[in-house]
């Protein structure tokens, strides 16, 4: 045992510790240890492959912010393919931005002495506020047909960190837009029962795969059809944690090709464990 635990300790995680023990104290301590290094072993799989993730989309939009800064320096005397230039460099940033300012908020979430604010939240103002901005939006632009309709308690409030959960219903909303079909509707519900609070959002876009649903809260994974749209697969990832956070539960039903329904319970003390 004491042979074992040293290779382990010099980074061979995959070890373990012979079972063919007798059923006492130092089996069962065997038996404990084993576990523990299997979620060792899982935690620092998800940790790599994780980073990996990161880097590869991070690595893109780097790259491109340096090829048309390159082409645009090159490019001074004329002025058509300058502004070209720089407006992709200046939506590659964005989109970098944002890619890192999850990465920030997952930090965060997952920070063990994290710095989450809970206060008493009108959380009925909050999701009015998030559908009113893409209801603005969508009348502002010709070529969006998305319908977005609505059916909220008013005064429904929560303990709750009001970054985060404004953070919540953005991403919820923005991922049943970005994967509408040609002609959008989408339906929110909020309504307190209880010391619940139900949080409901439906849209008749292009659905989920039952092979995809189980991976869909996994940082940066995108199914083979979401991969052919803008996004960095963090959006549901962060939806997760910050649920996590405040003790709450989410759960999905779809359909390939005619919609998906997310559905979120949360306490009214978000904060109780």
């Amino acid at each position: 045992m004491a042979s074992t635990a040293q290779e382990i300790g010099h980074g061979k995680l995959d070890k373990r510790l012979s079972l063919d023990l007798p059923a006492n104290e130092i089996g069962i301590l065997a038996l404990t240890f084993n576990d523990m290094l299997n979620r060792l072993e899982l935690s620092f799989q998800k940790e790599k492959q994780f980073t990996s993730d990161a880097s590869h989309e991070l690595k893109t939009p780097i790259a491109v912010i340096q090829a048309h800064t390159e082409n645009a320096l090159s490019l001074s005397k004329n002025q058509g393919e300058l502004e070209q230039s720089l407006n992709i460099i200046y939506q590659e940033a964005k989109s970098m931005n944002r890619i890192v300012s999850q990465l920030l908020l997952l930090t965060r979430s997952d920070s063990s002495n994290n710095t989450v604010l809970f206060e008493k939240l009108n959380l009925s103002y909050i999701v009015e506020d998030c559908i009113s901005t893409y209801i603005d939006s969508s009348n502002n632009s010709t070529s969006n047909t998305t319908t977005i309709n609505s059916d909220i308690e008013p005064l429904i409030y929560i303990m709750g960190d009001q970054t985060l959960m404004t953070r919540l219903f953005v991403n919820l909303i923005e991922n049943s837009i970005k994967y509408g079909k040609e002609s959008n509707n989408i339906f929110l519900s909020l309504h307190q029962e209880k010391n619940t609070i139900k949080f409901l959002i439906k849209d008749n876009g292009i659905g989920i795969s039952p092979t995809d649903i189980p991976q869909i809260f996994d940082p940066f994974y995108r199914s083979s059809e979401a991969r052919s749209l803008e996004g960095s697969g963090l959006g549901l990832a962060l939806v997760k944690k910050i649920i996590e956070l405040h003790n709450g539960e989410i759960t999905v039903e779809s359909t390939e090709n005619s919609g998906t329904t997310f559905e979120i319970l949360l306490p009214i003390d978000g904060s109780s464990s």
